[in-house]
């Protein structure tokens, strides 16, 4: 778990205080490290928190920047497939500095622009700069499982993976939204991407925002859907081939979720799921730790 956040704007920000401010109130998302940069315009900047996974170097700190192709990222998750990516980008000549899944997803859209979206197979918010295009993108995972929250008024963009980050600039307005409240009152949380204070939105699950510095021009599109299942019932079910298979997918998603480079350790819940879990993981490592509350 990291934690980001930033602005854009057509017009330079003399204060550059409040962001440091709003990056280190979400230390405990990332306590290990922290970064914050700022375009030579001063229209962007953008600050993190780093919780160290993959490449515990010092090559791994965010911002990351492609200094050659003017690219800047700050990046919350992990792409599980980095590795295969990493190879398919080294083979079209992209050269990489680190082992950070971070520097993958920089090559990734600089191959493959926004197309890059639908490779990639993680839980992620992140934002990236384009100076060249002088375009910001923000996206988030297919399952919305990393926050990001955004405010876009009078052509300034401001987002982060907490509201408290963007509370810390007073200027912003802190008003509840009603609707907002009353669906909290009912539901136990805030649906879509409404959002509990007025003016302020969630990207929502599988979504990615463009937003122009120069005009102000913003578009929100959905990336990915969840495949349509036909309701018709199968002539026939082989229900041991339907167990290989869920097996099968069990076990890569879990595989894939233990890269790293830090131990790796499992919380019990006492149930079905996380016994499975546990299960798949100690056929990849005898080194999986698991814990219990």
């Amino acid at each position: 778990m990291c934690g980001l956040l930033g602005t854009a704007a057509s017009q330079p920000f003399r204060d550059h205080t409040w962001l440091t401010a709003g990056r280190d109130v979400m230390t405990h998302r990332g306590p290990d490290d922290a970064g914050e940069w700022w375009s030579v315009d001063h229209r962007v900047g953008l600050g993190h928190r780093r919780l160290s996974i993959l490449d515990l170097s010092p090559l791994g700190h965010q911002p990351m920047r492609d200094e050659a192709r003017g690219l800047t990222i700050a990046f919350n998750g992990e792409i599980y497939n980095h590795r295969e990516l990493r190879e398919e980008l080294s083979a079209q000549g992209f050269a990489f500095r680190s082992h950070s899944d971070t520097e993958v997803l920089l090559a990734a859209y600089a191959a493959w622009d926004q197309d890059c979206l639908a490779r990639l197979n993680g839980m992620f918010a992140f934002a990236l700069y384009d100076a060249p295009r002088q375009t910001m993108l923000l996206a988030r995972d297919r399952a919305g499982e990393k926050p990001l929250f955004y405010r876009l008024e009078q052509g300034v963009l401001c987002f982060a993976s907490e509201l408290k980050a963007l509370m810390v600039d007073t200027a912003l307005p802190r008003r509840i939204d009603p609707a907002a409240l009353d669906c909290y009152l009912a539901m136990g949380f805030v649906p879509g991407e409404r959002c509990i204070l007025q003016g302020y939105n969630k990207l929502p699950p599988a979504h990615a925002l463009t937003f122009d510095v120069r005009s102000g021009a913003t578009r929100v599109w959905r990336y990915w859907s969840v495949p349509e299942f036909s309701t018709e019932p199968p002539s026939a079910v082989d229900e041991a081939a339907l167990l290989d298979e869920l097996e099968a997918l069990l076990e890569d998603a879990v595989s894939r979720q233990m890269v790293a480079d830090v131990p790796v350790g499992v919380l019990l819940s006492g149930g079905l799921d996380s016994s499975l879990v546990t299960a798949m993981a100690v056929r990849r490592s005898s080194k999986v730790r698991s814990f219990g509350v």
